[in-house]
């Protein structure tokens, strides 16, 4: 089973992951003659595995199960699980502390993936999704943080040496 706090993580991530290669696709206007961005950030939408990923893994996420709820989704989600499996909540803590509405989480998660949470292959895409996932996002914070350094130096920022 995915710990509540990961997959809370991985599904959020997912989402946020999602509108930071539609701003890359923004970017490309204002950015489009500069060599850093277009070999760094804007290679990622070439990239057929980020492609792969934002289709089959990022967008089911966002849009049917973190940012936007849609109930006929989730409904058809859980009418396809045989049974619960696990407790649909769960805390630690005597009063609202760490609350996790693990069935909820594991219905995204099913959405996400698109196989019942009831079968072996689910672990195994999910994680596969998450494996690639964070390994875009790497390549993500990679590219923006050299696109940032190289700029910050174009514009005269110089690094300071911490004491």
């Amino acid at each position: 089973m995915v710990e509540p706090l990961v997959a809370l993580c991985y599904l959020f991530g997912s989402a946020i992951m999602y509108e930071a290669l539609k701003l890359v696709r923004t970017m490309n206007k204002v950015f489009l003659d500069d060599n850093e961005f277009q070999n760094g950030l804007r290679s990622l939408l070439k990239d057929p595995t980020a492609q792969q990923i934002e289709r089959d893994h990022l967008n089911p996420a966002r849009h049917q199960a973190v940012f936007h709820f849609i109930p006929e989704t989730f409904a058809e989600a859980i009418g396809k699980t045989s049974g619960i499996g696990s407790a649909l909540v769960s805390s630690r803590g005597s009063r609202r502390g760490n609350v996790s509405y693990v069935y909820s989480d594991i219905v995204a998660a099913e959405i996400l993936v698109g196989l019942s949470s009831n079968t072996e292959a689910f672990y195994s895409a999910l994680g596969d999704a998450m494996a690639k996932t964070r390994d875009l996002v790497i390549k993500f914070t990679n590219s923006a943080e050299s696109l940032i350094a190289h700029h910050l130096k174009a514009w005269g920022f110089q690094k300071e040496e911490s004491r």
